[in-house]
């Protein structure tokens, strides 16, 4: 029962929208914002700002130099449009046609958005 417990209540997919970068006393505000796919909007956790769920404002603040690791990417890249699944990912990665750029903090390897978005459109 536990099993099937935790197979079906497992979290949303999330999609990462950027950093908040709302003006606050301190500076813009630095948290890092993500929410369920779907959601029509993301509410800062740190602040409290609110940002409307756009597509372009998305890649945006993700850049081409942001590094996510393969499940992240996959996400991101569904929220933009363009879905790869997360096992192409990392066949590419194995393959050596994108490269790591470090690990995140639980170990993973990360990739730069701008590298996944080119090997996609070299795949297309």
């Amino acid at each position: 029962m536990r099993l099937l417990v935790r197979t079906v209540d497992t979290p949303p997919v999330r999609w990462y929208a950027g950093t908040c970068g709302e003006p606050t006393a301190a500076g813009p505000c630095p948290a890092e914002l993500y929410a369920p796919t779907g959601a029509p909007t993301v509410r800062c956790g740190l602040c409290g700002a609110a940002m409307t769920r756009r597509p372009a404002g998305m890649a945006a603040g993700a850049g081409a130099d942001q590094l996510l690791h393969a499940g992240w990417m996959a996400s991101a890249l569904a929220a933009l449009g363009t879905p790869v699944p997360v096992n192409t990912i990392r066949v590419w990665a194995h393959r050596g046609q994108i490269a790591a750029h470090g690990t995140d903090r639980q170990g993973r390897p990360v990739y730069r958005v701008a590298d996944v978005l080119d090997r996609v459109r070299h795949a297309a």
